[in-house]
């Protein structure tokens, strides 16, 4: 039985089948009959009526151009069933889960926004209706196939199709779990990759643990945030991966995240620095600032740079043992211990490294510094070896 049922009026094509369940038809809309209410939450992304694409639709609707269904590329709506009739659809949901409108959300935002009671008779958007299990399941991975004119981003394909439930599962009672941005367009300020990035840090499987350096290391979680992503994406349909057995200590990663955020500019101060006296890349180190997941105010800056090779160091403390990854030596601890030493000489290494000179020109900056992963290994390094030293 149906939980739900809408009807769009209009012209309304012959139903295409594919087998007996699934299949799709077209109803020609005029706007001013368009429903209010349809639903929205399948849309990978949130509707964002303030860019350019989203102006146009609201321009072209203010203008009452006739042409306006051939200007954009319609509403695309999946629901359970469809009833056909000469002059109008209704469209069946058993439930709104993984239903309602999934593509050309910015198309009727726009037409709810702009559409009234005075709008006049004539002009009309083109409504494609796919039904059944079989489009229901698929029906975002369709969506981000078709999409070729402002492409959705996997990661808000990802998030309607549930790949970040465990993730917001694990954060939903810390205080910063509202902040968190799963979706382009979404209001929250922090995105959903430097999540992915902070566990790419401490991956141990792909890049090791133990007071031995690996050989590889993650200098993408600095580099490139999608790439970040995408690995998080490859692995996620495998049995057991290595994002099912990090996620449970995320919190913990993220903490310790906000832990070097703060203090750094102490550790290295501590070391006989001056944290900030000297200039790096276009980073004004003496700036306040506040830590990215807590909102906690710092009286200087610590960009990633700093930040991503000192987190993955620290996965040396990390056990696994290909069912559960645990903390089996303290890091707070760590860093208390060796964390002044090993700051300095990584701090000093990429300061010099961005205010070389060659023939007057300006310097590298400390994205091509942490594109070679043999300064993530000597971090890694300094640290490992500097904690086993202080443990005998």
């Amino acid at each position: 039985m149906s939980e739900y049922i809408f009807k769009l009026k209009g012209e309304v094509s012959p139903p295409s089948t594919i087998d007996c369940q699934n299949g799709r038809v077209f109803v020609k809309v005029d706007l001013t009959d368009i429903p209010k209410d349809l639903p929205l939450n399948i849309n990978p992304r949130r509707q964002n009526l303030k860019t350019k694409v989203g102006k146009q639709l609201i321009e072209s609707l203010e203008q009452r151009n006739p042409l306006f269904e051939f200007f954009n590329g319609g509403i695309k709506i999946v629901c359970d069933r469809v009833k056909t009739r000469r002059n109008y659809v209704e469209l069946d949901f058993d439930n709104l889960e993984k239903r309602g409108i999934f593509d050309g959300g910015h198309t009727y935002k726009a037409i709810v926004n702009t559409v009234n009671e005075q709008y006049p008779k004539g002009v009309h958007v083109m409504v494609e209706i796919i039904y059944g299990p079989d489009m229901i399941r698929d029906a975002v991975k369709i969506s981000a196939a078709r999409n070729t004119t402002v492409a959705v981003k996997s990661i808000s394909v990802m998030n309607a199709l549930g790949y970040f439930d465990e993730i917001k599962n694990v954060l939903k009672e810390q205080t910063y779990s509202t902040r968190i941005r799963y979706s382009e367009n979404d209001p929250e300020p922090v995105k959903v990759e430097l999540l992915l990035a902070i566990m790419m840090c401490m991956d141990v499987e792909s890049y090791g643990c133990g007071t031995t350096a690996p050989r590889s290391h993650p200098t993408d979680s600095y580099n490139s945030k999608k790439h970040a992503a995408d690995r998080f994406e490859k692995f996620y349909v495998e049995e057991n991966n290595i994002y099912q057995r990090l996620i449970p200590l995320l919190p913990s990663f993220i903490s310790l995240y906000e832990y070097l955020q703060i203090n750094i500019p102490k550790l290295y101060n501590k070391a006989g620095g001056c944290y900030g006296a000297r200039k790096v890349d276009r980073f004004d180190l003496t700036a306040m600032f506040e830590t990215t997941f807590t909102s906690r105010t710092c009286q200087n800056y610590v960009p990633d740079a700093y930040i991503m090779p000192l987190l993955a160091a620290l996965r040396f403390c990390l056990i696994d043992d290909g069912i559960t990854i645990k903390w089996g030596i303290d890091p707070y601890e760590v860093l208390e211990k060796v964390g002044p030493q090993a700051i300095y000489h990584y701090l000093q290494d990429l300061t010099e490294f961005c205010q070389s000179r060659t023939g007057g020109r300006p310097g590298p900056n400390m994205k091509e510094y942490l594109k070679d992963p043999h300064h993530w290994r000597s971090v890694y390094s300094d640290i490992a070896d500097e904690w086993g030293k202080a443990s005998y």
